[in-house]
């Protein structure tokens, strides 16, 4: 990965020199509200500009990511505070849940283990012989 950062840069910090070397020429800069003016090289100039916007894009992309960082922290929190009330939860109970089928049988509902069999049939009776 540090080489392909360095493979990417590379063309751009050649362009830029090339940049700064080919625009010597000196241009005068004044600020509108103040009563200031200065003579820059526009190599200068420009560099500082790209140097400023750097910094404000640099800023703001750390203002959101902090929002982000403060968001996943307070979530964390939140997950955290879940995952001891649920335990507290399953520490409390005290018969674990049943998995079996129920069934309403007779007017109530009944889980399968504890159902009555049927009584058998007339015809189960002739043929296994019981009466």
């Amino acid at each position: 990965m540090r080489l392909l950062t360095w493979f990417l840069s590379l063309p751009v910090f050649i362009a830029v020199i090339v940049f700064v070397l080919q625009n010597r020429m000196q241009v005068p800069i004044s600020f509108w509200p103040f009563d200031l003016e200065a003579t820059l090289p526009v190599s200068i100039l420009s560099l500082g500009l790209l140097i400023i916007g750097f910094i404000l894009g640099s800023l703001v992309t750390g203002v959101t990511s902090l929002r982000a960082n403060f968001e996943a922290r307070r979530l964390r929190g939140e997950v955290a505070k879940l995952n001891d009330k649920l335990n507290q939860q399953q520490a409390q109970s005290q018969s674990p849940l049943s998995c079996e089928p129920t069934i309403l049988y007779k007017g109530r509902y009944q889980t399968v283990s504890t159902l009555e069999p049927p009584a058998p049939a007339s015809r189960w009776k002739r043929w296994f012989g019981r009466s």
